[in-house]
């Protein structure tokens, strides 16, 4: 070769480099930039050179870590070149397209034949393996099933992991702070409770924050162990019963991003400890308990939905102004419906950051209100309801009691729908949920009587299984 078309051929190098950059490394690229003297011919690819059996599986690179790839393959013996493992979303079949491969790694073909691929999503991933005196060398051999992939590795996305949302923070009048959240959309979930002076916004700050309690299933939690003039920080976890936290850190989703403190101040004022509301003749009596001997005057409203600040509720939702030291008031000539009754400091107040917290300050259940034609027809078709005794009924008598956390009156309608008759599967369903109600009511013993039982566990075998492990972690605790 002359000296001339060597020149030539120097100065082509560096053109084709740049043609074989589409979309990452290439392997020109990575190769070729090196190699500052001429080559020499590349002679004719021996087949003690190729790699074989290639294979890839998908790993964890460390307990509790994201996943990886392994890449293994076979060589000859006393093979000490260098090879290069190279990934596509593609069969590599070709040496166009092994030119537009990821380089994973380079390794020498001595010292190990096997390498991590940390890039693992989700999808189809081919691999290649190729000596890499053959890329450079123009000399790209490539064999099926030997040293590139003709089926791909499938990783499928991740389930997603549940995680709560809307996390809030609010002190309230009686030196406590009240954290709630919007559950996760399942059930028989674990919740836990984190605290800070620090906002939790790392895995490191979450390791580091006091655990407050693990609880199932709930969307609040009081916390009353705290100092006053101190803010606080809070964030929750989730988890299934065998699987793992979700330690994703969201601001204002599952951690709170404005510190909550309780000053003593607050001490001093009025405060609503609990209010209860309930229909009977010519009206709806709405009885409270309060603490403080700060102003007695409070707005008494009346609405048809459960508001969760005072800046919710409108001027034509407050009834009267009423003294809170009366203790009671007779709401008369109520108009049919449901409505939930709340109370409000006097005016002046900025109602911005007054919460509306269920069964303190705002009715927990609504009350409703029917006229007495309507009240006399449901009390017919309730008769004629457990009467009848369809299989189907369960549904309904969850719905009014369990599922509104009338856990008695869950356990009596229940085993009175039993008693009356029905089929395996909706008696073995009454059962499951009497237990489950005796666990609410913190009976925790009395509840395995009912999970314990061979239907419940034939036909709800998860469910019992599930609320058996909690029930007796609960006795073990107490």
């Amino acid at each position: 070769m002359g000296k001339k078309k060597i020149l030539k051929l120097m100065w082509l190098a560096p053109v084709v480099i740049l043609i074989s950059l589409t979309g990452g490394v290439s392997l020109y690229s990575q190769f070729l930039a090196d190699e500052e003297e001429e080559k020499k011919p590349v002679e004719e690819k021996k087949v003690s050179d190729i790699a074989m059996n290639i294979k890839a599986e998908m790993v964890q690179e460390a307990e509790g870590s994201k996943c990886a790839i392994r890449v293994t393959w076979d060589l000859a013996p006393k093979m000490t070149g260098e090879y290069v493992v190279a990934a596509s979303s593609e069969v590599i079949d070709t040496a166009e397209k092994v030119h537009k491969a990821r380089v994973v790694q380079t390794v020498k073909g001595a010292e190990k034949n096997s390498i991590l691929d940390p890039e693992c999503t989700p999808g189809s991933h081919y691999y290649v393996v190729l000596s890499k005196a053959g890329i450079t060398g123009n000399a790209i051999d490539l064999r099926a099933g030997s040293n590139f992939m003709t089926s791909p590795l499938v990783i499928g996305a991740e389930e997603q992991l549940p995680m709560v949302s809307n996390i809030r923070a609010i002190e309230t009048q009686d030196l406590k702070v009240r954290l709630t959240w919007d559950r996760a959309d399942k059930t028989a979930l674990f919740y836990t409770v984190y605290r800070s002076r620090q906002v939790i916004n790392t895995a490191e700050r979450l390791k580091e924050s006091e655990k407050l309690d693990t609880l199932v299933d709930i969307s609040e939690y009081i916390d009353e162990g705290i100092a006053t003039d101190v803010p606080y920080f809070y964030a929750v976890t989730v988890k299934a019963l065998k699987g793992k936290d979700n330690m994703t850190l969201m601001p204002d989703r599952n951690y709170t991003t404005t510190g909550a403190m309780v000053t003593a101040r607050k001490v001093e004022e009025n405060k609503i400890r609990t209010i209860g509301a309930s229909p009977e003749e010519g009206g709806v009596l709405v009885t409270w308990d309060f603490t403080g001997p700060g102003d007695a005057n409070f707005r008494l409203f009346r609405s048809e939905r459960q508001h969760r600040n005072g800046s919710e509720v409108a001027s034509s939702e407050v009834l009267r102004t009423v003294n809170i030291s009366d203790g009671s008031y007779r709401d008369a000539a109520v108009p049919p419906g449901r409505y939930f009754y709340g109370l409000l400091p006097g005016a002046g107040t900025d109602l911005s950051s007054h919460e509306l917290v269920p069964g303190v300050n705002i009715t927990r259940t609504a009350v409703v209100v029917r006229i007495k034609e309507e009240k006399k027809q449901k009390t017919e078709r309730k008769k004629e309801k457990i009467e009848t005794a369809e299989p189907d009924d369960i549904d309904r008598i969850l719905k009014r009691t369990f599922f509104r956390s009338r856990y008695k009156e869950a356990i009596k309608e229940l085993s009175d729908f039993i008693e009356a008759g029905a089929d395996e599967t909706a008696v073995a369903k009454g059962r499951l949920f009497i237990g489950r109600s005796h666990i609410e009511l913190g009976r925790y013993r009395r509840s395995l009587d009912f999970l314990l039982l061979a239907d419940v566990k034939k036909y709800f075998p998860k469910d019992a299984d599930f609320w058996t492990a909690f029930a007796l972690a609960r006795i073990r605790n107490h």
